[in-house]
């Protein structure tokens, strides 16, 4: 019998299983481990739900320093800087600033959105050919515009990325009414919408339910409750690592633990140039209410979306650079609520009393935008791939970055060039 490779993955979210199902069927010995004691516990858990190649812009955007100069204080800011994150953010925030160039900036929206169309259509393939169910929704997200001037950068990306095949229509207030009628009470306010039939939605926490349940009958193995300890060495080679239940000496490790990635590379003498934004959901009961939307709205200036899903909708949105920690606090949430208010004026109140669940999580942002996939090219390190750094586009790239890492650990070339989103582009010595 020929012995199969063996990985283990460390992460169990939305990166480390869509990176489990590549690799098994690539034909790895995979298993994945993970801190917490169930899948997509950590940023996968209570996101927006949305899978955007239309969302293919990075946010740090030119004219960004502006703006987050002037949200310090401001709980309403849709992107909030905090100060006493500063320091943590020191060498990673001068290039994240450096890379809101234009001319950058538009190489790394040219960059994710390929990934992101790519990556959309995996997840179908995989949906349909796992018959995973995870409220699923394929009729796209619409931006909607109270004042004209807010057009002008969505229309200036979706102008850049219409050659490469993003289809956008722009619709006057009476015609996204009539798209989407749950807009129809706020219609006089509405300067336009812009329509992205490419786009999808769904339950991503349903997802990697769905997926971790299919990849345990795939023989892949699932471990909980194995918070990671050390990394373990044979001379000067990393061998494996260790968590504190047990030791792992496989053929290859997957780090795929987001906003942990960065610390957990410390110890080898790396820098991850990723750090946490976080944002923020509240999940409201929409069981027996009629008018509610049908597809995803984005409100481009609150930087929130609405997405409905079976029983909810999920209010998720705003970014904030504050450091490591997940506590929620109440005025953030009180934007997601005001935001409920200005899109559904009808319904927000009865909605906002049966609120389910306000929760913070941690995009794990890279300074140029884009994610880091595959190996880190350092001869001590052969073993050892990354799959992190996905930050707003998190399930949005979660299939592709899997096939991605795959065809690079099989030593194939992948279906789109993994150049742009290489590990060893930006790994700099800790």
């Amino acid at each position: 019998n020929v012995r199969m490779p063996t990985v283990v993955i460390i992460g169990a979210g939305l990166a480390g299983l869509t990176s489990a199902q590549a690799l098994q069927k690539q034909g790895w010995d995979v298993t994945v481990v993970d801190a917490n004691a169930a899948p997509a516990l950590g940023t996968s858990f209570a996101n927006a739900g949305m899978l955007t190649p239309s969302m293919a812009d990075p946010w740090n955007a030119p004219g960004l320093l502006p703006y987050l100069l002037k949200s310090i204080g401001h709980e309403n800011s849709s992107f909030l800087l905090r100060m006493g994150a500063l320091p943590s953010f020191a060498s990673w925030g001068l290039r994240f600033l450096a890379q809101s160039r234009s001319s950058e900036y538009l190489k790394s929206c040219e960059a994710n959105f390929h990934l992101a169309r790519y990556s959309l259509q995996k997840i179908s393939e995989w949906s349909e050919e796992l018959e995973l169910q995870f409220e699923q929704r394929d009729n796209g997200t619409m931006k909607i515009f109270r004042h004209a001037k807010d057009l002008e950068t969505p229309l200036k990306v979706a102008k850049q990325l219409t050659p490469l095949g993003l289809q956008c229509e722009q619709l006057s207030p009476t015609q996204a009414t009539a798209f989407e009628p749950s807009l129809a009470p706020i219609e006089n306010q509405l300067s336009a919408a812009l329509l992205y039939p490419q786009d999808a939605s769904g339950n991503a926490y349903r997802f990697c339910n769905a997926l971790s349940e299919t990849l345990v009958k795939q023989g892949v193995t699932l471990r909980y409750n194995e918070p990671f300890k050390r990394w373990l060495w044979h001379g000067n080679q990393l061998s494996g690592f260790a968590t504190q239940q047990q030791s792992y000496t496989p053929d290859a490790i997957v780090l795929a633990a987001g906003v942990a990635s960065p610390k957990l590379l410390q110890p080898l003498g790396l820098e991850l140039m990723v750090r946490p934004v976080k944002g923020y959901s509240i999940s409201l009961d929409a069981h027996g209410l009629e008018g509610l939307p049908q597809l995803p709205i984005i409100d481009e200036a609150l930087h929130c979306a609405i997405s409905p899903f079976d029983s909810i909708l999920r209010v998720a949105g705003t970014a904030e650079l504050s450091g490591w920690n997940t506590e929620i606090k109440p005025a953030r949430i009180e934007n997601l609520r005001k935001m409920v208010r200005a899109i559904l004026p009808e319904q927000a109140e009865l909605l906002l009393t049966k609120e389910t669940a306000a929760w913070a999580g941690l995009r794990p942002m890279s300074a140029d935008g884009l994610p880091y996939i595959g190996s880190c090219k350092r001869p001590q390190l052969e073993k050892l791939y990354l799959n992190t750094g996905h930050g707003h586009l998190g399930w949005t790239h979660s299939a592709g970055s899997a096939e991605l890492l795959a065809a690079e650990m099989q030593s194939k070339p992948g279906d789109i060039t993994i150049k742009p989103y290489q590990a060893s582009r930006v790994l700099n010595r800790a």
